[in-house]
């Protein structure tokens, strides 16, 4: 009986070296490079080749102990291979739960009573497309987005007969979308506020030079530079000095505006990280799984494939239907709690000015910061930092403009709105303070989804991810992360 069953174990191994020499050259002949775009449809050989190689090392140590006639050693190899066993039946059904999942996830975006999935599909077409930054750029032959974006369009509009390879990754895909557009938004504030540091820079350093002289033969001596000065008064002013001191109240949103990006685009990351990787994530879990002194740290790879596939993604969709009014018959939350929040932007390509209120705030489309300061006039013109610059020196040329300027802001002590003699710029006092304010309301919304909510998001993924492990007989704590959860 001992021989006969060490018989059919060994037939059991090798048929799974044939089958793992067989898929490898299967491999390598559809593709002699792998890529990125590669791993959507090479799932399945990947976790077929982990389950063949966790079988080939059980019955290696069934051998091993039956060559050194340890009983103890063939009988933890046969226990090794019911792991393995018990470890692919736990993949099929994941795979199983997710691809139906996913086909669900997809139907309920595409809906009457939501939006969410025409969302996603602007946001491709309308803005990733021209993402300011080339990792998100969908036009970018090596960007996630050139890849992600149009399985998750193909799957939302394949009426509910997507591949399973595209209903497993849709809900991830989808997760990428939204997070990359939050990423896109933060890189184009945080150029806009850099801009509108570069300008208010340059204006409290802009000095308007007037120069009155008398020259020796009677003449003007400004026609005649080099002809000897009897009378000389030369009166220079900065009528803006203050302004290069903005950058000391700009500080703290700018700090906040770093934040965001960062943060943001670090759950760009782990989401794309997933996205590819989970097939070899969940393939070493089930190889892990299947060796005794690496079963717990299989059980967690398990549980991260399974956490990222569905819990994250889950999470972060939910938190989108919510604060984007992604659902029509779900208002935005704290839609009526919040104070009356009023921001204005004006596009300075079109002139069309924009107004946000609490009462139809969406935490996923924030205020463009360029055009929020240029709506206050205290932005450049047509967002051309240089072209501003020429504008505001060349009316300091205009004889005795710059002296006129003097005399004013000793009378109305600054250039407040409504004085007597236009400024060169619409930037006045008034109109900055209400560009700083408006930049801390800015940000105080954005905050929500580029600063709380990844951190909250990555303390949901870590609480589920160990909480699976435990199901799994995994590993239950992770040194140095324990302390978020």
């Amino acid at each position: 009986m001992k021989n006969k069953s060490e018989l059919r174990l060994a037939l059991v191994a090798l048929l799974a070296a044939s089958m793992l020499i067989y898929t490898g050259n299967a491999n390598a002949q559809s593709s002699n490079i792998i890529t990125h775009y590669s791993t959507f449809n090479s799932w399945l050989g990947i976790l077929t080749v982990a389950a063949l190689v966790g079988v080939m090392i059980d019955a290696g140590i069934y051998f091993a102990g039956a060559l050194l006639k340890d009983a103890k050693l063939k009988e933890r190899g046969f226990q090794e291979l019911i792991q393995t066993i018990g470890s692919v039946v736990i993949a099929v059904i994941i795979v199983t739960l997710l691809t139906s999942s996913g086909g669900i996830i997809s139907y309920l975006m595409t809906t009457a009573q939501s939006t969410v999935g025409n969302s996603i599909t602007t946001i491709c077409n309308n803005y990733l497309t021209n993402a300011k930054l080339d990792f998100l750029n969908e036009q970018n032959t090596y960007s996630p987005s050139n890849t992600i974006c149009p399985m998750v369009e193909n799957t939302l509009n394949s009426n509910g007969k997507a591949s399973t390879t595209d209903n497993l990754d849709f809900a991830l895909g989808a997760t990428y979308i939204i997070s990359a557009n939050v990423t896109n938004e933060a890189v184009v504030n945080l150029n806009g506020l850099y801009t509108f540091e570069g300008m208010m820079g340059f204006l409290g350093s802009l000095t308007s030079k007037t120069v009155i002289c008398e020259g020796a033969a009677g003449g003007t001596c400004a026609l005649v530079p080099i002809e000897p000065r009897v009378v000389n008064f030369d009166l220079e002013y900065k009528p803006l000095a203050g302004y290069g001191s903005i950058k000391y109240v700009t500080v703290p949103v700018e700090v906040q505006a770093d934040l965001v990006f960062y943060l943001a685009f670090m759950q760009d990351l782990l989401i794309v990280i997933f996205l590819y990787a989970w097939p070899y994530v969940l393939g070493a879990g089930i190889i892990m799984r299947s060796i005794l002194y690496t079963r717990r740290a299989g059980g967690l790879m398990i549980a991260a494939a399974i956490a990222a596939l569905f819990i994250l993604p889950l999470v972060i969709l939910m938190e989108y239907s919510a604060l984007s009014g992604g659902l029509s018959s779900m208002s935005p939350i704290g839609a009526n709690s919040l104070p009356v929040l009023t921001i204005n932007e004006t596009n300075y390509h079109t002139g069309n000015t924009i107004t946000y209120t609490s009462n139809d705030l969406n935490f996923y489309v924030f205020p463009n910061m360029s055009y929020v300061a240029y709506y206050y006039g205290c932005y450049p013109i047509n967002g051309n930092l240089l072209e501003e610059e020429l504008k505001d020196s060349a009316a300091l040329l205009i004889p005795f403009y710059g002296g006129a300027l003097a005399l004013e802001g000793i009378i109305y002590g600054g250039f407040p709105s409504g004085t007597f003699i236009p400024l060169f710029t619409d930037c006045t006092q008034t109109n900055l303070i209400n560009t700083v304010f408006a930049f801390m309301n800015v940000y105080g919304v954005m905050s929500v989804v580029g600063f709380i909510m990844p951190l909250l998001n990555l303390i949901i993924f870590i609480s589920a991810m160990l909480g699976l492990s435990q199901l799994l007989g995994g590993e239950t704590t992770l040194p140095g992360l324990s302390w978020l959860i």
